[in-house]
């Protein structure tokens, strides 16, 4: 029992890590260029940061919707659903991490 509940701190960790790593190589190196799927993120995101004082309005506004927010919701949706036949093989890990992508 205590091998299977170390799967939340490493889902944690893992969570963590995947963030960062999303965060610094998907969306600011692929979403440099304005052409890119992921270029939401750079030229919407960044923009609206930069012109509001590090607010971005449109995280205010429904995830339901083809803006920079939908689309990340959307992405984390579809990691969600990646991840979730782990459970039956690792049911604290993927807890563990499907808390930290509803967390984000």
């Amino acid at each position: 029992m205590l091998i299977d509940l170390l799967g939340i701190p490493i889902g944690l960790l893992y969570c963590n890590a995947g963030e960062w790593f999303i965060h610094k190589y998907v969306l600011h190196e692929l979403g440099k260029s304005k052409n890119s799927l992921w270029g939401f993120h750079w030229h919407e995101h960044h923009r609206n940061v930069l012109k509001n004082g590090f607010d971005d309005p449109g995280y205010r506004q429904s995830v339901f919707g083809w803006h920079a927010q939908g689309k990340e919701a959307l992405g984390l949706l579809l990691l969600a659903l990646l991840h979730l036949p782990l459970f039956f093989y690792a049911p604290w890990f993927t807890g563990a991490v499907l808390y930290g992508i509803v967390r984000y």
